[in-house]
């Protein structure tokens, strides 16, 4: 039986002339394991965003004549999606196709592509009453696309929780706290990593013609992270802006953004002085005036400790990163 993303293409082949190709590009990790197949998926949803096609073909089997225009449905039709590589990042099962769906089915899912069953990988995913599943094949150092399904579908729990808050807020009269500021950073560093810079726009103060997509550029210079929120969650020295940064630095940065600084509070790391934050506590809500160097702090804990997470507590807070 074909696999249902290869009907999909070839269907779209009576609609398409012949395309071109491009040469290989192979990713720099050399394992066929679960983390090597994330960092796959994400970076064929950068290049589907891009619409680099010449590129994310060499990652898919793909029909005969298939046009690379053609990966456009892949979005559209969610059959991958940046939240979905998130969501089975957290909580997908990963190993063999004869491991995941068992000897026979395995044989079923590769042999349109004619690749050997032990070289070949699946990823699944239950979420409520939806499933994903994406099979691939290691070769030459790296996986290609036998097949994904509904992966597009499913919603990341860490989205889930910066959602949830978003919503939620605080409610009126709650006091401004380390826990709320670092809760409030973590759900600026999950819209972040979805990819809603909209979103991570309006819980920062910049200018109105801030190009949103440039907060990633945080992850990229280790101005945040997870485990640099964990660190400051442990450790971190917080008060009011100037307890924390001096009178004159902390009215510094409020004046930048035009705010008081009696209604500004910090947190500052304490590992060879790197790792800061400042925010203006209004309306219930914290919005950020700064974060420097958080993502270059170091755990104290290890990874698999369940309190070592750099999430806001709520679902999925308490789960440990894999």
């Amino acid at each position: 039986m074909k696999s249902k993303i290869y009907y999909l293409f070839a269907l779209l082949l009576f609609f398409a002339a012949v395309g071109g190709s491009a040469n290989a590009r192979a990713m720099q990790d050399s394992q066929p394991d679960k983390q090597t197949l994330i960092d796959s998926l994400k970076l064929i949803v950068d290049l589907l965003e891009k619409k680099d096609y010449d590129t994310v073909e060499q990652y898919f089997y793909l029909p005969p004549n298939f046009k690379p225009e053609m990966f456009d449905v892949l979005l559209a039709r969610k059959v991958i999606s940046r939240d979905g590589v998130l969501a089975i990042e957290k909580g997908g099962q990963f190993g063999t196709v004869n491991l995941i769906f068992g000897e026979k089915r395995a044989a079923t899912k590769v042999s349109d592509v004619k690749a050997p069953v032990e070289e070949c990988y699946a990823m699944v995913m239950e979420q409520n009453d939806r499933n994903c599943e994406v099979v691939v094949h290691w070769t030459e150092g790296r996986f290609k696309i036998v097949d994904i399904e509904r992966l597009g579908s499913m919603v990341s729990a860490d989205v889930v929780v910066a959602e949830e808050i978003e919503v939620a807020a605080w409610p009126s009269g709650k006091e401004p706290s380390k826990k709320l500021l670092l809760d409030s950073l973590a759900v600026l560093l999950h819209h972040i990593e979805s990819g809603h810079y909209e979103q991570a726009k309006s819980r920062v103060y910049v200018p109105d013609d801030f190009p949103a997509a440039k907060f990633k550029q945080t992850i990229e210079r280790k101005e945040l992270s997870a485990d640099g929120i964990t660190v400051m969650r442990q450790i971190g020295k917080y008060g009011t802006a100037v307890e924390v940064f001096g009178a004159e630095r902390a009215k510094h940065f409020a004046e930048r953004v035009n705010v008081p600084v009696e209604e500004c509070f910090a947190v500052i790391g304490v590992q060879d002085e790197e790792g800061e934050t400042m925010a203006h506590w209004k309306d219930g809500k914290f919005k950020f005036l700064r974060a420097d160097d958080i993502g270059k702090l170091r755990l104290l804990k290890s990874e698999t400790d369940p309190d070592s997470s750099g999430k806001p507590e709520g679902a999925g807070a308490k789960e440990p990163p894999k």
